[in-house]
């Protein structure tokens, strides 16, 4: 299960790609050789994870475009995360993306 911690970092894992098409979204993973279809809002989540987020900011960047409790939002994007982690689309890590001065040198 992948906390809905907002210092978590999410991002799309390597060898997955995000096929949009007329008909909907398709997201190819090559590293199993599957493909899934998803509805608009799990594209835009996997969109937003082209490069490594954290989930705060994937919260507020989704709770912009839809107008549903703040609650409710942080619920369905952890459990799309849950979802996409089990099919090894996606990875939950701990934040990496703002490390602290290294203070070496």
């Amino acid at each position: 299960m992948i906390p809905d911690s907002p210092l978590r970092v999410a991002k799309i894992r390597e060898g997955v790609r995000i096929k949009v098409l007329s008909q909907g979204t398709v997201v190819l993973s090559f590293r199993t050789g599957q493909a899934f279809e998803v509805n608009g809002s799990g594209a835009e989540i996997l969109q937003h994870l082209s490069k490594p987020l954290p989930l705060r900011e994937l919260v507020v960047r989704v709770s912009m475009k839809y107008e549903m409790d703040a609650d409710e939002i942080v619920s369905q994007i952890v459990r799309f995360l849950e979802e996409c982690s089990q099919l090894d689309l996606v990875e939950v890590s701990p934040e990496l993306a703002h490390p602290g001065p290294s203070g070496s040198g």
